[in-house]
């Protein structure tokens, strides 16, 4: 049986999360119990930086012998933590180009941290209309707060700030906000919040 723990014992994560600090290990750990459940095919990333998430998935995979292909997109090639040749790098803005990149892809899971607010709105709106299950980044409750104070009561969208929990609370329910466990008829979403934050949304 592959065990988390010595997995991530005896691979480069430890490294990575310490130099990258934007997952904790326990939020690693939450991603490889759904792959592991779940065994997505293929994964679409928005927003990558320095490849953080990208390896931990990339690992996972490999971890658990699955046949997983990743694509990512972001506007700056800036990742240091992947090697090119492990996954597919998209560098372009693909704000309104959403539904071609899921037709063209067809993925069973789409991680999202791409702060944008039109992007990460369009992104989510997908997945609700096209029940496919996401992971999004950057969702502890100290976000909205910022979001809050800094954009005039979510008013000005514009402005540069981690979007992601905020608008999937507008788009599902706000007591995404504050609680870890929210459930509808049509879905579910588990949140871990050790260091930024991951959701998890998988349907039903």
């Amino acid at each position: 049986m592959i065990d988390f723990e010595n997995s991530f014992k005896n691979s480069k994560l430890p490294y990575v999360l310490g130099k990258a600090k934007t997952l904790s290990k326990k939020e690693c750990e939450s991603i490889y119990n759904y792959m592991k459940e779940y065994k997505p095919h293929t994964i679409l990333e928005f927003g990558v930086q320095f490849g953080c998430s990208s390896k931990a998935m990339l690992d996972m995979s490999r971890w658990l012998k699955l046949n997983t292909s990743l694509h990512s997109w972001d506007t700056k090639k800036i990742f240091r933590y992947v090697e090119e040749n492990e996954f597919t790098f998209h560098h372009e803005n693909v704000t309104e180009k959403e539904p071609q990149c899921i037709d063209k892809y067809k993925p069973d899971l789409l991680f999202i941290d791409a702060h944008h607010y039109p992007l990460v709105k369009n992104l989510i709106k997908l997945c609700l209309q096209r029940k496919i299950n996401f992971i999004i980044h950057d969702t502890i409750k100290s976000l909205v707060d910022n979001c809050r104070e800094n954009s005039n009561n979510f008013t000005d969208t514009s402005k540069p700030l981690h979007w992601e929990i905020v608008t999937l609370g507008q788009l599902v329910s706000e007591e995404i906000w504050d609680n870890d466990y929210y459930e509808n008829d049509t879905l579910i979403v588990k949140s871990t919040r050790d260091r930024f934050g991951i959701s998890i949304v998988t349907f039903k």
